[in-house]
């Protein structure tokens, strides 16, 4: 659901994806699996660092909803440095919220945890993040709160009402 809003989200910042690989011409950024390190179609022979995630999401919309977001980052021993890239990657989705259709998810950091593979010549780090669902609610008609935030989106600029 909302992994594509979350893979745009962390392509598109440059602080980022300066430390990142390329794969097709794009920042190595995964949802679930990377591609085998012998793909054709990583660039310049480059594979590290890249970021693969999972998110898990459970429950009833009807009553509670969340879940959790694993964001792993991987690099070759030595260049660049996972120690450099979780502040930046945590920064940039703790506290967001991703919005695919009418689904809404807030990510809350819980904690990072370092982690090397001597077999693989890889280190990392895995960020893992609390996910609050938003999930729309309706009430019976006339819909009181849809009202409710329909007035509130359109009078007041700079506020950004879940789910409306």
């Amino acid at each position: 659901m909302i992994e594509q809003a979350l893979y745009e989200h962390l392509i598109s910042q440059n602080e980022l994806t300066d430390f990142l690989g390329k794969y097709a011409g794009k920042p190595a950024v995964f949802s679930q699996e990377a591609p085998a390190d012998n793909d054709d179609k990583w660039e310049d022979g480059k594979q590290y660092a890249r970021i693969v995630f999972a998110v898990d999401i459970q429950g009833d919309p009807e009553r509670a909803m969340g879940g959790t977001l694993a964001v792993d980052i991987v690099c070759k021993d030595g260049e660049p440095f996972p120690e450099d890239i979780e502040p930046i990657a945590r920064k940039l989705i703790h506290g967001y919220f991703f919005s695919a259709d009418s689904f809404t998810v807030a990510a809350q950091w819980k904690n990072s945890s370092y982690f090397t593979e001597p077999t693989n010549e890889v280190c990392g780090c895995t960020i893992a993040f609390e996910l609050l669902a938003f999930p729309v609610i309706t009430t019976s008609n006339p819909d009181i709160i849809a009202r409710i935030n329909a007035w509130t989106a359109s009078r007041f600029e700079d506020v950004h009402v879940i789910n409306y």
